[in-house]
């Protein structure tokens, strides 16, 4: 998947996190690398928006943790959709999670 879709996120560590390379372009990769992760540096709610080079179809949505620190797993996440037939955002799924 990795280069399918323009990564843009808010609250992350400018540092890139403990490894120096925790970025939000990670989110558009498969790797399993220590590094692939996005590090947001706030409790505040954050965001991650993909935009995807052309219109897609998707049957289903993929989360996991980094697994090395719990504390920090997100607990909810809300996924919108933009509608360009209304020019605006739809919400398509309110999940609880649990690492």
């Amino acid at each position: 998947m990795s280069g399918f879709a323009k990564v843009t996120a808010q609250h992350f560590r400018k540092d890139g996190g403990g490894t120096g390379k925790e970025f939000p372009k990670n989110l558009d990769s498969g790797g399993e690398e220590p590094c692939n992760k996005w590090h947001a540096n706030s409790t505040q709610r954050s965001w991650v928006m993909l935009e995807f080079q052309q219109a897609i179809t998707f049957n289903g949505l993929g989360l996991k943790s980094a697994n090395d620190c719990p504390h920090r797993d997100p607990e909810q996440a809300t996924v919108f959709i933009f509608n360009p037939h209304t020019a605006g955002w739809e919400q398509i799924a309110d999940l609880e999670l649990d690492f």
